[in-house]
């Protein structure tokens, strides 16, 4: 038997170096176990739905509340303006129309007086030294059937010489006369031959100074430029 320098026989050195042998293969099966144990498990399969039965509807999921949005600081939220308004127009009212019975009786009076008025058609003689022969025409209404006077204008019954004429209702034209002008007031007459007429007899308009008064409404019947 051999000894080794540090006084262990063979067989020692053999039986320690078998057992520092076994130990090292122990710990390293007992690292490996802990290893193992320390990983994690993996996750398990998600469960999946199970369809809902024929005829019946699926519950709906339940909405979550929506966080309301946030500003950024420094930030002011935007500011709304209420709709303006179309403006307004003012609605005009209508002119209300003349009231029938008035209109009608209106209507009347034309009818039983229109042979009355007449369109006057005068020719003035030239002037000796300045204006020019001239001619024109005016409204007569006559008052006086029988004797043949028609009123008129001042105007038209001029201060110098003139011939007029007269056109009725029907067309009739018979020939005038002046036989007054008024110095002051704005009228005046002529007078034609009665017998002249043959196919009209005029109505004769009498006369009513007390009938002007101040605030009474009036109407205006007449030749306008020459037409009746």
């Amino acid at each position: 038997m051999r000894h080794s320098v540090t006084g262990l026989t063979e067989g020692k050195v053999t039986r320690l170096a078998i057992a520092t042998a076994i130990l090292l293969l122990t710990a390293t099966l007992a690292r490996g176990q802990d290893q193992a144990q320390a990983q994690p498990l993996p996750p398990p399969p998600p469960e999946q739905a199970l369809p809902p039965p024929s005829g019946q509807q699926q519950p709906a999921a339940p909405e979550l509340p929506q966080p309301p949005p946030t500003q950024p600081p420094g930030q002011q939220p935007p500011v709304t303006e209420p709709p303006i308004a179309p403006p307004q127009i003012p609605v005009m009212p209508l002119p209300q129309p003349i009231e029938l019975e008035e209109s009608s009786r209106w209507t009347r009076t034309l009818e039983r007086i229109s042979t009355g008025v007449v369109a006057i058609q005068i020719d003035m003689a030239r002037a000796f030294d300045t204006e020019w022969n001239t001619s024109s025409q005016a409204t007569g209404f006559v008052v006086d059937a029988e004797r043949g006077i028609i009123l008129t204008n001042r105007h038209v019954v001029t201060p110098g010489p003139v011939k007029a004429f007269a056109t009725f209702l029907n067309r009739e034209e018979v020939a005038l006369e002046p036989i007054y002008r008024d110095p002051v007031h704005d009228f005046g007459f002529y007078r034609y031959d009665p017998s002249k007429l043959r196919f009209i007899k005029p109505t004769e308009l009498k006369l009513h100074p007390d009938g002007a008064q101040v605030g009474r409404e009036i109407r205006v019947i007449g030749n306008d430029a020459g037409e009746q």
